[in-house]
């Protein structure tokens, strides 16, 4: 069996080819900014990425993902990690298929860490949850730069915060994994005040403080951003900026602001 794909053309591209020229489109754009630096010289063992289409944040991911594949050396699986936006399950669902499908080719999943994860951390499988599109959006990107890792997608829905730090400082806790934590920042109508918030997740991930994020924060995958800040603070990693961004929606005469940030954490 294989893990659909369920966001094609809406998240990214429905054709290889296309998908490959948006990627070489992102690293031109990357390459200018960068001029004379280089991407940072660390191994990083998590990422955070944007959830939101290629068009909006495709540029923040590509970051993080191009910085990842030339650390492979020694990873054997990269485990992607995102909130149910749309099925309201219990728990936290692991991709339990054979493949999942992606516009350039399938990539292999690893059931046998699978199993592993549901021994430990009490991972289930839940059909609905993996039509997931936070997740799905982060497999093109895998595919082009990872493509010998094998993948493992898992989407939490209701979940207690300790659970999911268990799950993050399991995967983080081996060093052949690289974990992908998928989170959007705010999502607000005002631009001023979305600069305030998103200063905020900053601020909270530059100081591994989960504790900073107020009320006010409404990450699309916010309890998997806390785990990512407390499971490093515990084991002592350190987050590295790369990529902020803003980028709009209009729905009639309402706008919406999203803010996007990649973060390597090594």
């Amino acid at each position: 069996m294989k893990r659909k794909m369920h966001a094609k053309e809406v998240f990214y591209p429905k054709s290889c080819e296309l998908t490959k020229q948006m990627i070489e489109d992102f690293n031109m754009k990357l390459d200018s900014s960068l001029g004379d630096n280089r991407l940072p010289n660390f191994t990083p063992r998590a990422v955070l990425v944007p959830d939101a289409s290629f068009l909006y944040s495709g540029f923040t991911a590509n970051f993080a993902y191009r910085m990842l594949a030339e650390k492979l050396e020694g990873k054997k699986r990269i485990i992607v990690i995102g909130a149910s936006q749309k099925a309201k399950f219990d728990g936290i669902s692991g991709s339990f298929y054979k493949h999942y499908k992606t516009p350039c080719g399938k990539l292999k999943i690893d059931i046998d860490y699978l199993d592993v994860l549901r021994n430990q951390c009490g991972v289930g499988f839940e059909k609905k949850a993996h039509k997931e599109s936070s997740t799905e959006v982060q497999m093109p990107f895998i595919k082009h730069y990872m493509a010998e890792l094998e993948v493992v997608e898992l989407v939490y829905s209701d979940v207690s915060q300790k659970s999911l730090d268990i799950l993050v400082d399991v995967c983080l806790s081996d060093s052949e994994n690289v974990v992908v934590i998928c989170s959007n920042l705010g999502e607000l109508e005002d631009q001023k005040e979305l600069g305030i918030v998103d200063a905020t997740y900053l601020n909270a991930i530059s100081f591994l403080d989960s504790d900073r994020l107020h009320d006010g924060c409404n990450a699309s995958g916010l309890k998997a951003l806390k785990s990512l800040i407390n499971v490093s603070a515990n084991q002592g990693l350190k987050p590295q900026v790369l990529n902020y961004q803003t980028s709009s929606m209009h729905f009639g005469e309402k706008v919406i602001v999203n803010g996007h940030l990649s973060v390597a954490f090594y």
